[in-house]
């Protein structure tokens, strides 16, 4: 849940300064007002076929109202799609708990109780392994596209704020969305990681149980359970890009090294 209200509060925030920052010349000429109206910059260069300091507030109330629709959007489905993940990874922490908390029984072939918990924890292994494969299915086409984008996305990001750093509030402004985007790429490889490390604590979850106490059916059963989870459940960009906190370090180095490469260019 923290997490959740971090990331809807820094991307708001982010936000915030980036549709703030066009309006500073219009702040400034009434606090302190020049001989000549500064210089105002739209918050987006688009052509909108009028007269731009004419039509000033008209478009730039328009582009507000584009990020502020496109941000919510975001941070919405992110945060929806952030839940879900954690209730998958909640349903393989509960059977592992399970098992360990069974392991306070002393008669296992006669306790009720225990075989109770046996059953659920089978029962929730398989709905976690079910969801996730929903959860892997519906999202390996999407977060493929949001690598790629956000690292093409980043990129240009970053050169713009270098070629911009003469103009300290248009630099500043990029480099918000810069931030944002660097940002919202971690928190959308982070519910990868929280599921692999979820599924494969499984494993050790059962070693810590009194599996050599239990009847031969059960150990089987325990066993196959094992030998899954010692396999991670890993959500996939394409099938090809593993969404984990590593893969994370690699794309932000990837992008560093796209943007020397363009800068360099650019001398």
């Amino acid at each position: 849940m923290m997490l959740l209200i971090l990331f809807s509060a820094f991307m708001l925030s982010c936000m915030s300064g980036f549709i703030i920052i066009p309006l500073s010349p219009v702040i400034l000429d009434i606090i302190s007002p020049l001989n000549e109206t500064r210089h105002r910059e739209q918050m987006f260069r688009v052509t909108y076929f009028l007269d731009d300091d004419q039509y000033f507030y008209a478009i730039y109330f328009h582009s507000l109202w584009c990020a502020f629709i496109i941000t919510m959007i975001a941070v919405t489905i992110d945060s929806l799609y952030i839940q879900i993940v954690h209730h998958d990874s909640a349903l393989f922490a509960i059977c592992g708990q399970a098992l360990i908390t069974a392991r306070k029984s002393t008669d296992v072939d006669t306790n009720k109780t225990y075989t109770e918990w046996l059953r659920q924890c089978l029962t929730m292994h398989n709905d976690a392994l079910q969801l996730f494969e929903m959860l892997d299915d519906s999202s390996r086409r999407s977060y493929f596209f949001q690598i790629l984008l956000t690292m093409i996305g980043m990129t240009v990001t970053a050169v713009q704020a270098v070629m911009n750093l003469h103009q300290p509030e248009e630099a500043l402004r990029i480099g918000l969305f810069l931030v944002a985007q660097q940002f919202h790429l971690l928190i959308i490889t982070l519910p990868g990681q929280v599921i692999t490390d979820h599924s494969f604590e499984l494993t050790n979850d059962i070693y810590r149980s009194m599996w050599y106490n239990m009847p031969i059916n059960v150990q089987r059963v325990l066993h196959m359970m094992q030998m899954r989870s010692s396999k991670p459940c890993k959500l996939t960009a394409g099938g090809i890009y593993e969404m984990n906190i590593e893969n994370f370090g690699t794309t932000f180095k990837t992008c560093v090294s796209y943007f020397t490469v363009l800068l360099s260019l650019g001398d």
